[in-house]
């Protein structure tokens, strides 16, 4: 892309014709070959408020840095990315451009440029995701890493008549039915299309077979008794503390059964002792279903019996509700080495009230990056964690885990300031703060935390995941360096990082009835009404348009109507205010059907 291409999108991005946008250009400091295309789009991300920029890197393109007597145009043309910044916007969000040059140069440092030219790769996906808003930031981050992508799904997939067909390299339509036999259909699918590099999903049920698939084939793989330990939440229990039935010191209880009459048996034998609240979930499940917080026999027996029959035929495990901050956790691991680690705070849901009922679920509400847990806390999550997934067999890759603090010293109240957040408690607690494995998911989290972390960090979690699946070691290393670390910042620290706080926030539906949407894009009218929230909003998504079929809320599903993604420079209390804000405005219009 041209300067005038440039021009011409902050012109329709800012308009400010009587004013002269500041060009700035970035220029490779040394010789080296691009570990990908588009290098910079993430860093920048958080700054489009006040700048457009055209990121012009590519995969494994050679760079050469620009000697100092070059005339502007000659440098121009060897620059890698290109911005041109309104300074008005930079003055409206109390900053200048000198400050703002200095944040920029600051978190586009990393080691973009290898000293040897990366090659093209074969990778093969299984599963090629469901939607748009799923597999597109699989498909363009492959295509950036100069991955030729294979996909295996069913006949008929969306994926075969959509508009991306550009970035993926072939698709071998194969039996998708998930029995014993599935991993050998992989191996005869991926045999089809020698020779290939790498062999990955990101699907939970899939994990299993592909790990299975992936050592018949000699492709690099984490050991499938691994994976099968992170999918059945009655194993993962076990490396952080439980027999079939368990009732340890600290309080917590646990019991897991293969039926209702099992679980009805361990009940009126007493081998099993309730102490409510308890959770109620499948072994097997995902995406918070059919998980319940119960408060007596009746609903303990009514929640297990509710439990659908999968393929897998779940467990039915019942254990003690901890009552504390919910964190999301992600690392990546390198040869059981932590190459990058996040925590992030998740709001309380519906089911967390004190007076929830037994119908309350457990859908999430916001996520906020980076979390304000003391750092103690952080460390006995951070360690406690690490050792967990190493004990399951885990070493290189990408995990996303979930998990509480028991007696934290923090708790999500009414602040000064009039949020919702969290905030120390005032009594003290007795016992010190522990880290409770909620679940380990085996892959990259959801496309909108992809996003966040992506804005906050400047870290690609697509990206590791493929290139673990290729075993591409120094490509890994590489793109796990962060633009800033993890920390509750105040204020520029030491090394020169400025904050930045990233909130994920999810619009659910209430309306119990259902209805043909009328808004065009919700979002889109949101921000247009309300001008004064654009600066802060990165990334808005509605998944639901004018002529779309809204299903109404029902107790065993939950609909999303959209997400926001919400940054601020100055505060976390500023986000979560933005926040409010937005759930206080956000409107989608509904037909009702006769």
């Amino acid at each position: 892309m041209t300067f005038l291409s440039l021009l011409t999108a902050y012109r329709a991005q800012f308009g400010c014709d009587d004013e002269t946008p500041l060009l700035k250009l970035i220029v490779p400091r040394r010789t080296g070959f691009a570990a990908r295309s588009n290098a910079f789009r993430d860093r920048l991300w958080n700054f489009q408020s006040c700048l457009s920029f055209i990121d012009r890197t590519e995969f494994s393109q050679r760079y050469e840095a620009p000697k100092a007597d070059m005339p502007l145009a000659v440098v121009l043309n060897l620059s890698v990315c290109m911005l041109l910044v309104c300074r008005t916007r930079v003055k409206q969000q109390n900053c200048d451009v000198a400050s703002l040059g200095q944040m920029i140069a600051k978190e586009l440092q990393y080691p973009w440029l290898l000293d040897h030219a990366p090659l093209p790769k074969t990778l093969v996906m299984f599963n090629g995701r469901k939607n748009t808003e799923a597999a597109k930031p699989i498909l363009e981050t492959a295509y950036d890493l100069g991955i030729r992508l294979v996909i295996l799904d069913h006949p008929g997939h969306w994926l075969i008549k959509s508009p991306y067909n550009h970035l993926y390299h072939e698709f071998i339509p194969m039996d998708m039915n998930f029995d014993d036999d599935l991993p050998h259909r992989i191996v005869a699918a991926v045999q089809t299309c020698l020779p290939v590099d790498g062999l990955f999903t990101v699907s939970d049920p899939c994990l299993v077979a592909v790990a299975q698939a992936a050592l018949i084939l000699g492709l690099p793989t984490e050991p499938p008794a691994a994976f099968a330990a992170s999918v059945d939440k009655s194993q993962t229990r076990a490396f952080s503390a439980a027999p079939a039935i368990e009732d340890g010191d600290d309080g917590f209880q646990f019991a897991s059964a293969a039926s209702l009459a099992e679980l009805d048996g361990l009940l009126t034998s007493s081998q099993f002792i309730p102490r409510y609240p308890l959770i109620v979930k499948p072994s097997t499940g995902w995406s918070s279903e059919n998980v319940f917080k119960i408060h007596n026999r009746t609903e303990l027996l009514q929640a297990a019996a509710g439990i659908p029959s999968r393929p897998a035929s779940p467990r039915i495990l019942v254990e003690t509700y901890v009552n504390g901050p919910e964190v999301d956790a992600n690392f990546v691991l390198l040869d059981g080495r932590v190459l990058f680690f996040e925590a992030s705070d998740d709001f309380p849901c519906a089911a967390d009230a004190v007076d929830a009922g037994f119908k309350a679920d457990f859908g999430e509400q916001a996520n906020l990056l980076p979390s304000t847990l003391p750092p103690q806390e952080l460390n006995s999550i951070h360690d406690t964690l690490l050792h967990i997934l190493r004990a399951v067999g885990f070493r290189t890759g990408v995990f996303h885990l979930e998990a509480r603090v028991r007696d934290s010293t923090m708790a999500y109240t009414t602040t000064e300031d009039g949020v919702l957040d969290l905030d120390r408690k005032r009594a003290g607690c007795l016992d010190a703060p522990r880290c409770f494995l909620i679940e380990i998911n085996a892959r990259p989290p959801g496309f909108q935390s992809l996003y966040a972390t992506r804005v906050a960090y400047g870290i690609d979690y697509v990206a590791l995941h493929l290139l673990a699946a290729l075993g591409d070691h120094p490509r890994m290393q590489a793109l796990s360096h962060a633009t800033r670390q993890m920390s509750p910042f105040q204020e520029e620290t030491a090394t020169g990082q400025y904050p930045l706080w990233c909130q994920i926030l999810f619009i659910a539906s209430h309306d119990r009835q259902g209805g043909i949407c009328e808004t065009p894009d919700a979002c889109e009218t949101l921000l247009e009404v309300h001008p004064h929230l654009s600066s802060h909003v990165v990334m808005g998504k509605s998944f639901f348009r004018s002529g779309d079929y809204v299903p109404p809320l029902s107790a065993n599903s939950r609909v999303f109507l959209a997400f926001f993604l919400v940054v601020s420079r100055t505060s976390r209390v500023e986000v979560l205010k933005v926040g409010e804000e937005i759930r206080k405005y956000f409107r989608l219009d509904l037909q009702r059907q006769t």
